[in-house]
């Protein structure tokens, strides 16, 4: 909030905008953690943990997986409902907030997925994932010690352009800075950061896999290895 005030440079429609996006996030987030009864998180199988830098494919990915009759069908996909989303930062110029990203112990949210995955009580694994996952490869591995975490190699350039083809293109619907040269620097630094946090913590990964693969050998080899 204090970022999207400050930094933002929103005019009062985007603001009031960027507030109701946030506030209805965390509604859907309340709603769902309000359904979900106690149960055992020992008695299910840690998931499959797709992730990473924009440009990637790993949204493709996830979804071409839980097409899959052998995936667990769940009734919410987690990354939409995920205050680590790539959503915040594509939308608004919002350099605090992704500073406090880098900095945030993600454990709350895994462990929030994590109970809503036992609630399902379906034995088969769930494919979850985001992108704001590669920066937290230990915590991630620390909750799901037997998860299949697979990572999509993407060359760093090219996941900077696309992360600012995105943001240049969301970026005049929302009303926050559009500036080129501001947006190009910001996701030179931001994605040249999360490589640099991929890479030191990679030998945690399950999978490296290529965004240039077929389609249906990855989703074949994953589900192999889970």
């Amino acid at each position: 909030s204090e970022s999207l005030d400050s930094e933002a440079e929103l005019g009062l429609p985007g603001r009031r905008a960027a507030k109701a996006a946030v506030v209805g996030l965390l509604v859907r987030r309340a709603a769902i953690a309000t359904e979900m009864p106690p149960v055992d998180t020992s008695q299910r199988q840690d998931p499959i943990v797709v992730c990473g830098l924009p440009g990637s494919g790993a949204s493709e990915l996830r979804r071409a997986l839980r097409s899959d009759p052998r995936i667990a069908s769940i009734h919410q996909r987690f990354d939409e409902i995920d205050l680590r989303s790539m959503a915040f930062e594509s939308r608004w110029h919002v350099p605090a907030y992704a500073e406090w990203l880098q900095g945030a112990d993600p454990e709350p949210h895994l462990g929030w997925v994590d109970r809503a995955l036992a609630a399902t009580s379906d034995v088969r694994p769930a494919v979850v994932g985001a992108w704001g996952d590669i920066e937290h490869l230990g915590a991630v591995r620390a909750m799901w010690p037997t998860a299949t975490i697979v990572v999509v190699s993407v060359d760093e350039r090219v996941a900077a352009d696309a992360a600012i083809a995105q943001c240049l293109a969301e970026r005049a619907a929302s009303g926050s800075r559009t500036d080129p040269d501001v947006i190009e620097r910001y996701w030179r630094w931001r994605v040249a950061a999360m490589s640099e946090r991929l890479d030191s913590t990679l030998d945690l990964a399950t999978l490296l896999v290529s965004p240039e693969a077929d389609p249906v050998d990855l989703v074949e080899q994953i589900i192999s290895n889970a």
